[in-house]
Parts: structure tokens; sequence; C-alpha cells
């Protein structure tokens, strides 16, 4: 056990050092919404207080989230530069989810080497490992605070860890919505025990009721404006409905098993059948309940994709350890019994080719997204050369990015909830730039007060065009025009009139 520890602390410091290198390799983030996250962090290092009202999204607005998290990386910069803290910070919270995994398959198997293996490589699940190293993203410290709920969960019968999964869950709702993930795993639990007719005692009913009326609560609390909002509607985040469609049209199965891992998929869902149709184990359904509920909120669209895959491959290959310390009590069984070591080594290739390394082109594909130079001048560019007031027209995916390195106005970003004209916005911004016709780009850019116009690699890719259909013309010049960045000013003379 105390090699074991040793040797899960030692690949700790391996996955964040490799984590940091890869991070590191670039200047910027990778995803739009880290430059959002930036820019709470510096407002919070500045004033104390979220950036609640901001005169730049959607030309103003007022945001309405839980900034725990950003709190938490503004505390670090009182001894780390805010980018370097920013890049260190998430990447420490996603190098102890190994930690966490090593707990809960070690209660599982009860063998420390199976629990050193799941442990070591849940830190290359590709997806987690490619979206969650450069992205400044909240996953990173929503994640791994799941996975600590549960594990206190299964020592919920001592009672310093009833402590620790009341602190846990607690700061849990109040961090992110993920936490209903947590409660919909419970609910699922409690099905599989009345059905599976298994003993459930007193301090276990009690503790998960109170955690499905207490989250729930606490997310009202949090999200009242968004539910009286939306309604229903608030579950999709409000995104526009030819949006959502789109987040999920490009994965198929093949693709998320390749995101996930083959190895957890397929022994994972075998241990699923396995439990739930011929053996029964509690421990085990806990696990199960909640590998059900991401795959619930996956098929109704109710969670992010790359969340939700996370989640899956996470949950996957904790169930997948069950298998492996099946597999290897089988092989000890048998007259084969010698070449176990050799069919470890073999099950460790397989990962390494499966996981690894898709988790490896996966990181760095993630990286080539990051802002390039071009483009961080194409943003200085609009910063320096354009009016305070200016309203920036930009592709929804680079509408954080927008604000936060030109500090200017945006017309739409991917934060649409409380925004009733988003899917207005949204059409118009696409008619701008994929238009052919100046007149009608014209009419738009001024019913929203724009006169600039930035047109970035990454939108050309998801509009499938190569440039504005109507500029350079009479109405429209180009100002900056640098690896793939373009950006286009409208002429101040050039309206649209209506002529009776």
């Amino acid at each position: 056990m105390k090699a074991a520890s040793w040797l899960v602390a030692v690949a700790c410091i391996i996955v964040f050092a490799l984590r940091l290198w890869i991070a590191f390799s670039t200047p910027g983030f990778s995803g739009d919404d880290a430059y959002w996250n930036i820019r709470q962090i510096e407002h919070i290092r500045a004033t104390g207080m979220p950036l609640y009202d901001d005169p730049l999204s959607y030309g103003g607005r007022t945001f309405v989230f839980s900034p725990v998290f950003h709190y938490i990386i503004a505390a670090s910069t009182l001894v780390l530069p805010v980018e370097f803290a920013a890049k260190v910070m998430p990447n420490l919270f996603a190098t102890l989810l190994i930690l966490i995994i090593f707990g809960i398959v070690r209660r599982l198997s009860k063998h420390d080497g199976v629990a050193l293996f799941t442990a070591i490589f849940s830190a290359f699940v590709p997806v987690w490992f490619a979206q969650t190293i450069n992205t400044l993203s909240i996953a990173t410290f929503a994640v791994p605070l799941l996975f600590f709920v549960v594990y206190a969960f299964l020592r919920i019968q001592e009672q310093r860890w009833r402590y620790f999964y009341l602190i846990g869950l607690i700061l849990f709702s109040f961090t992110h919505p993920l936490v209903l993930l947590f409660v919909l795993g419970l609910m699922i639990y409690l099905i599989l025990i009345l059905v599976e007719r298994l003993h459930i005692d007193r301090t276990e009913m009690e503790i998960t009721l109170f955690s499905i009326f207490f989250v729930l609560w606490s997310q009202f609390l949090l999200y009242k404006k968004f539910i009286l909002a939306h309604g229903p509607g608030v579950v999709w985040q409000n995104i526009p409905p030819d949006l959502l469609s789109t987040l999920f049209q490009d994965i198929t199965i093949l693709t998320a098993i390749y995101q996930i891992g083959i190895l957890p998929v397929l022994y994972g869902v075998f241990v699923v059948y396995r439990y739930l149709f011929r053996r029964r184990h509690k421990m085990t359904y806990f696990l199960i309940a909640f590998t059900l509920a991401a795959v619930l909120l996956l098929w109704f669209r109710l969670i992010p994709l790359l969340v939700g895959l996370i989640l899956l491959g996470m949950f996957l290959l904790v169930l997948f350890s069950k298998w492996v310390d099946f597999y290897l009590k089988y092989v000890h069984t048998t007259r084969f019994h010698k070449l176990q070591p050799l069919l470890v080594l073999s099950l460790i290739i397989a990962f390494i080719l499966t996981s690894i390394l898709p988790a490896w082109l996966g990181a760095w594909n993630v990286q080539s997204e990051a802002i390039s130079p071009e483009g961080l001048r194409a943003y200085k560019w609009i910063q320096e050369q354009t009016l305070p007031s200016s309203v920036v027209i930009a592709a929804v995916s680079d509408g954080h990015r927008v604000t936060a390195l030109t500090e200017k106005k945006n017309v739409i970003d991917n934060h649409f909830l409380l925004k009733r004209d988003a899917k207005q916005r949204l059409h118009d911004v696409k008619r701008v730039l994929t238009t052919t016709f100046s007149v009608e780009a014209i009419n738009l850019m001024d019913r929203y007060g724009s006169e600039v116009i930035l047109l970035s690699p990454q939108a050309k890719r998801e509009l499938k065009i190569d440039t504005l259909a109507y500029a350079p013309s009479r109405c429209f010049a180009i100002v900056y025009d640098e690896g793939g960045y373009e950006v286009f000013v409208k002429v101040p003379y050039c309206v649209v009139e209506e002529v009776a």
C-alpha cells in the first residue's frame, strides 16, 4: 500500500509536469471561454468582485454565475502572474483527479495494483487530457470535485468522512451546475437499490435525501433568475436551436469511443451489463448510477458535449478497473498464470495505443487552436486603432476574445442566458459574415452600431468561407490580413436609406 501511494504521487508529479510543458508551449489559451474567465479573474484582482455587469458582452449585459473557481485562481495570483496562474492552477486541479481515482478504485477493487494502473491511465482519457490542458476551463475544478464527493460518499460510514462529504457537497453546489449530475446519479442509485432489494442503512438514506434536496435548493437559489426567464428551456442554456444542433452533429459513436478510449468503453460497458443483469454489488451499482446519469444527460443534450464525454469516460474507466481485477484473478486460476506479467504488459501497451496516443495527439491539436502571434496583432490593431465605443462583429466562437483582447463591445458570444434576442443576433452575425450583398451587411451592422468585422481562421472553418464575399469594396476596407486573420472596417459614409 505504501509503495503504491508513493508511485501514484510520482505519477502525479510526472503528469503535472507534462501538462505544464504542453500548456506553456503557446503563449495564449486554446478556448474562447478562457478569455471570459481571464476577465473575471482580473476584475476580482482589481476590485475584489466578479464582473457581473459587463459593458462589453452583447454591447452590455448582466451575468449570473458562481465565482468560486475565479476567486481561487485570483487568490493564486497573489504569488503568481495572472497568465501563469491561469495555466498552472487548472492543471494542478486536473492532476489531483489521479489521487481521487486511485482512492475510489482501491476501495472498489481492494487491489493496490489495479488502483495504481487505473489512476495513472485516468490522466490520459483522451478528451480529458486534450480539453483541459490550456483552456482555463472550470471543468478542471468541477470534475475532480465531483469525484471527491463520490469518494467521500463511499466512505460515508466513517464519521470524519461525513464532514468531508458535506464540505465537498456544499462547495460543489456553489461552484458548478454539474452538481445536478450528482443528484441524478443518487436518484438512479436509489432506484437500482430498490429494484434489486438491497439493504440501505438509515445514515446512507438520510444523507442521500438531504443531498438531493440541498442541491436542488442551492441551484434554484443561484439560478432562479435563469429559471424564471427561460422556464424549462434553461436546461439547454438558451442556446439557439441552429447552434445547439451543430454542437452535437459532428459526434458519432466511433468519435465518442475514440475520445473516451476503446478499452474503458468496451469493458466498462461489459461491467455495467454484468452487474445490472447477473451480479449484485452495492458499490458497483453506485458507480453505474453516475455512468447512466452521464449517458442520459448526453442523450438529451442537457450537458455540454465535451464535459459529458469526460464524465462518461472517467466513470467507465473506474468500472473498467472492476474488469481488470476480475481478469487478473481469473488468469491466476488458470494454467497461464505464469504468463500474467506478459498479459499485464499487453494490457498496458493496448492502453498506450488506444488512450495515451490519442490523448497526446488531441492535446497538440487543441494547442493549434490557440491564438497565433498574427492573431494577437489583429486584436491589438482593433484595440489601438478603433474608437473606445466601437462594436466588433465576430463569430460567436470569437466573442470572448474580442472583449478580452480588444476591450471593445461584441455583438454576440456563447453566453446566451438572459438574452432573449440571442437567436436573432446569431442569425444576423452569420449573415454579415456569409452574405454576398454589401447592402445587407451594412444594414445589419448599422442595427448594432458596428463598424468593424473580425474574421478568424476558426470562424472561416466553421462558416466554410475563405473571406467576406463583398469586401474589399467601396464600402469596406481591409485593414489587416495576416496569418488567416482579417479585419475589415466599414466606410462611415456607407449607409442604407429607405427611399419613399
